[in-house]
């Protein structure tokens, strides 16, 4: 019988070679593919029809319409008014033609205030009524002084004219009383509105799942659209539960889709939005920002 020395022949280390090479070549060492960088992520996200304003930890923008007694050409058809109506035109959605009429019925002394809406563009404000109910606060001015404030707000899911399956999304619609608005240095007539809506979902980053919500902070039914100056507000933002507590905290987990974000070190920045917000896509950015830290909670 032979000893073995334990040394290989030439032979066998050619064989042994070419079977890692044959092994490498079939993918057995696959951690090889982990070491390609993902440069993009996608998120597929559902509609919220309402209620956003709370989950985006009651952070919303409002935006104003200064409506006037002069009523659009295109309405055919009014309701009874109880006082003297005022009108204007509200862009909701991505179509083109995506004019929603609306006129408001100021309230009588203490009485509820009245919106009516044209929401399928056809030219009739009998369409839809929202209540706009009466609200008085008291608070104090800035001399110091003990003040009410009179506001009337309602709300009233819409769908985007001009779309074809659209969802109906929350609008939240408020004025103040002509003596509030005085005292605001606002314009008669002045309707403010803001979105109760958004696209929720999951996003990986960096290996990690979180939880977001995609929101339309301009109100205007629409997510693909978030360039915007420099000095004006956000268009779109994006919330990320980045500590993971089942909460949207807009301190620390609300970005501004305009601008690239750092999360785990990591850049990003939007590569494209579906317009009705139904997907996301973010892409590895070249820039380089600092990361919102996370503030440590009490008792940590």
């Amino acid at each position: 019988m032979r000893e073995s020395s334990g040394r290989m022949s030439v032979t066998s280390r050619r064989i042994a070679f070419s079977r890692v090479a044959t092994l490498i070549g079939c993918g057995a060492f696959s951690a090889f593919a982990f070491a390609t960088p993902v440069t993009s992520v996608t998120a597929d996200l559902t509609t919220v029809n309402a209620g956003v304003m709370i989950q985006a930890g009651g952070k919303f923008i409002p935006h104003a319409m200064t409506l006037t007694r002069e009523k659009p050409t295109f309405i055919k058809k009014e309701p009874g008014y109880l006082g003297t109506p005022v009108y204007g035109i509200l862009h909701f959605g991505p179509a083109r033609e995506n004019r929603i009429a609306v006129a408001l019925d100021s309230a009588t002394e203490g009485k509820n205030a009245r919106l009516f809406l044209d929401p399928g563009a056809a030219g009739d404000l009998t369409a839809t009524k929202i209540t706009l109910t009466r609200h008085a606060v008291s608070m104090r001015n800035a001399q110091g002084q003990e003040d009410e404030e009179v506001f009337f707000e309602g709300n009233e899911e819409i769908r985007p004219p001009g779309v074809s399956g659209a969802k109906l999304l929350n609008l939240v619609f408020y004025t103040f009383a002509p003596a509030s608005l005085k005292k605001r240095r606002l314009p008669e007539g002045t309707l403010f509105y803001y979105r109760d809506y958004g696209q929720i979902g999951k996003i990986t980053l960096g290996g990690k799942s979180y939880a977001i919500l995609l929101s339309d902070e301009l109100a205007a039914g629409r997510y693909d659209t978030v360039t915007h100056g420099q000095n004006d507000l956000p268009r779109v933002a994006l919330l990320i539960d980045r500590d993971g507590d089942g909460k949207f905290d807009p301190r620390y987990e609300r970005y501004d889709l305009n601008a690239p974000f750092t999360i785990g070190g990591v850049t990003y920045e939007v590569d494209k939005i579906s317009e009705d917000g139904s997907k996301l896509t973010l892409k590895v950015s070249s820039k380089s920002v600092p990361e919102i830290p996370i503030p440590r909670k009490s008792g940590e």
